[in-house]
Parts: structure tokens; C-alpha cells; sequence
């Protein structure tokens, strides 16, 4: 992962030179496909051959992309908030499209034991130090798309969602990593966080960015009909029992469909009668 942080670092946007910086933001974003298609090929092979290791280092190397969503410890000096923009949309785009692949394979197992794990960080976006996080603090919040909204005066919901779509809708990294199992990995990532601490607050879970795209129910729900599908996906959602499935699958179903509504009504993707899971 060295060598992805390496590349990521040549091409992130040079907010120096002048311009727009939201213009140079999506600009050095549209030169990562190639990059991610790369990332995305290693990936679908240690999904596909089950390897542990390599799947717990590819984890474990996601701190090289993290420590770029902060300032270094030992900085002192002027920044912006959204020098760190770049890094915080790939970074959400590398870690789903990893567990996608894994979701794909069924690796239920294995997803499990990645999510339980903590990812060391050398400096914590609030204290500054160094320590082990949870998977939640790879999605976060990317000023400069709303920013872009509000200069070009857009009238869509989610400039991030948008450019995930166009993304993997269209072209080379669309047949790599389609638009439909980015977002359901996206929503399980979510729904673990959800299941996990319920109580939490919206900024305190993961942010599932291509939300406004998802109508389909995840395939992984509609075989959790099954018992014996539906107990294989228990630990992976950081749940002990089908009661707890069914019994927060509905709460955290409305808080999804919430999400990116700006008040207006919504409907849930995860349109799906609880009682149907471990049904049959």
C-alpha cells in the first residue's frame, strides 16, 4: 500500500497554483481511475482466493491513507480544512470497493475478523495522536464537493454520490467495480455501525456517500432469509442473534432513508420485511 499512498500523493491536487479548488479537487480525482483499477484487481484476487493474510495487511496498510486525512503530528503552520479532501474521497472509494469484492466472494468470515480489528492511526483527526481506530473513521465528510455545489449552484443532493456514480457506472473502473455491489458493500459498512452502536449520532457512524443512488435491497438481505445465510452474517454486522437482526434492521432501514433527504420525504432502500430474515 506504500506505493498507492505514493501515487495518491503525486496525483492530489495543488491548491498553490490558483483556480477554483473545488474544479482542482474533482480534476486530480477524474486521474485516479487507473490507480483504483489497480488497487481494485489486487483486491478482487485475495477475495477470490480467500487469503487471509494479504486481505488482514491490505486492512491493516489502510493507515498509510489515513494518516493523510489529518495533519501530521509535528505540523505547525497554515492549512485548510480541505487539504485533506482528496485523500478522505479515495479513501472511502479504496475501503468499499475492498469489502466489495469480499461481500461478492461471501467471505463472511474474514469480513468479520477486518471489522473487529482497530487501524493504527499516528494522528487522530481530534487529538492528534496516535492509537488505533474503528473502520467508521475512514468515511468522512468532504468540504469541497458541497462547496462545489454552492458555487456552480447545483441543484442535486450529493456531489460525492454523483461522481461515485459517474465513476463506477462509466467506463474501465464501472466493469471492475459496478455501481450496484459498490453500494451494497457501502450500506453493509453502514449497517455494522448502525447495528453495532445504535444510539450513536450520524457523524459518529458510517456515512454510506452513495446512498442517494441505492433502490435496490443488497442481494446479502435477500438471502439472509435463509437461516443458515442469515447466521453467517450475524458477527460481520456485529450481532449475536437473528432476534437483534430483525429487531434493528427496521430503525436502522428509516435512519438510512433519512439520510441526504434535506427534509423531504424519502423511502429507505432497504425496503424489506424483518420478519423474512432467517425465515426459512
Amino acid at each position: 500500500m506504500t506505493w498507492l499512498r505514493d501515487e495518491l500523493d503525486a496525483l492530489k491536487p495543488d491548491f498553490t497554483k490558483g483556480g477554483f479548488t473545488d474544479e482542482l479537487l474533482v480534476q486530480s480525482i477524474d486521474q485516479t481511475t487507473d490507480l483504483v483499477i489497480q488497487f481494485a484487481q489486487i483486491a478482487e484476487v485475495i477475495a477470490t482466493m480467500n487469503n487471509s493474510d494479504a486481505a488482514h495487511e491490505i486492512y491493516k496498510q489502510f493507515e498509510l491513507i489515513l494518516e493523510r486525512y489529518n495533519l501530521p503530528r509535528t505540523f505547525s503552520g497554515s492549512y485548510k480544512d480541505f487539504d485533506f479532501d482528496f485523500y478522505k474521497f479515495i479513501g472511502h472509494e479504496l475501503f468499499v470497493s475492498f469489502f466489495s469484492f469480499l461481500i461478492r466472494e461471501n467471505r463472511w468470515e474474514l469480513i468479520a475478523n477486518l471489522l473487529e480489528e482497530g487501524i493504527y492511526v499516528e494522528n487522530d483527526q481530534i487529538s492528534r495522536e496516535q492509537g488505533l481506530v474503528s473502520f467508521i473513521y475512514v468515511s468522512e465528510y468532504v468540504k469541497l464537493l458541497d462547496s462545489r455545489k454552492e458555487r456552480l449552484h447545483l441543484n442535486q443532493i450529493s456531489i460525492h454520490a454523483d461522481i461515485l456514480n459517474k465513476r463506477h457506472t462509466q467506463g474501465e473502473l464501472a466493469k471492475v467495480i459496478p455501481m450496484q455491489e459498490f453500494m451494497d458493500a457501502d450500506c453493509f459498512l453502514f449497517l455494522r455501525s448502525e447495528f453495532i452502536a445504535p444510539g450513536a449520532s450520524q457523524w459518529d457512524k458510517w456515512i454510506p456517500w452513495s446512498k442517494v443512488y441505492m433502490q435496490k435491497v443488497p442481494r446479502y438481505l435477500l438471502e439472509a432469509s435463509h437461516t443458515k445465510y442469515a447466521e453467517k452474517l450475524l458477527r460481520p454486522l456485529g450481532i449475536k442473534n437473528i432476534d437483534t437482526f430483525r429487531t434493528r434492521l427496521p430503525d436502522a432501514s428509516n435512519k438510512l432513508g433519512k439520510m441526504f433527504s434535506n427534509g423531504f420525504s424519502y423511502s429507505s432502500p432497504l425496503r424489506i420485511d424483518p420478519s423474512t430474515i432467517a425465515s426459512r
